[in-house]
């Protein structure tokens, strides 16, 4: 069964997916960010995304499957700009053709660093930010200072069992549905 039409193609090829925004990276994570419209934005590894291939036409929930096969929990965090900042250069700056290149959502690449909701991120101000789970464990190619334990990190809220961010392919299924 259908869940959404993709009349462009989403373009999730390894390639493409590992080394620049695509529409489907930004999709996946507008999804996360309409599960947890209170964040401010929201960051995830592109190595989740395993399909290496454009999807057009019907999406069914087997292809959500086959795009993010690992799935996983989402977990909203509060953190200062500072390790914002090194995680999004890292991730987006020196991870560029890894795994741990990062999709985002209300996240703008500037010259001088990136920008939410308008604003350079700085230092001493603290953000409310959705990743994923697995990012958030410090396995991550580049980013092994990325755990709920590093100096930076003010706040971690898990999704309960019955939240539809415990598992990332829940909130793209609904977003899909209700597009």
């Amino acid at each position: 069964m259908s869940v959404f039409q993709a009349d462009e193609p989403l373009d999730g090829l390894e390639y493409h997916i590992r080394t620049q925004p695509t529409n489907l990276g930004k999709m996946i994570a507008e999804a996360a960010h309409a599960a947890a419209p209170h964040t401010q934005a929201v960051i995830i590894n592109s190595g989740g995304i395993r399909i290496d291939d454009k999807v057009k036409g019907p999406v069914t929930q087997y292809d959500v499957m086959r795009i993010l096969p690992y799935g996983g929990a989402m977990v909203e965090i509060d953190i200062d700009g500072e390790l914002l900042e090194k995680v999004l250069r890292v991730g987006i700056r020196d991870n560029v053709g890894r795994g741990g290149y990062l999709q985002t959502y209300g996240i703008k690449v500037v010259d001088t660093g990136f920008m939410i909701d308008g604003k350079r991120v700085v230092k001493g101000q603290t953000y409310t930010i959705l990743t994923g789970g697995f990012l958030l464990s410090g396995r991550e190619t580049g980013l092994g200072f990325f755990t709920e334990k590093a100096d930076g990190i003010k706040a971690v809220r898990r999704p309960g069992k019955d939240d539809i961010l415990r598992d990332i392919r829940l909130a793209v299924i609904k977003f899909m549905k209700e597009r």
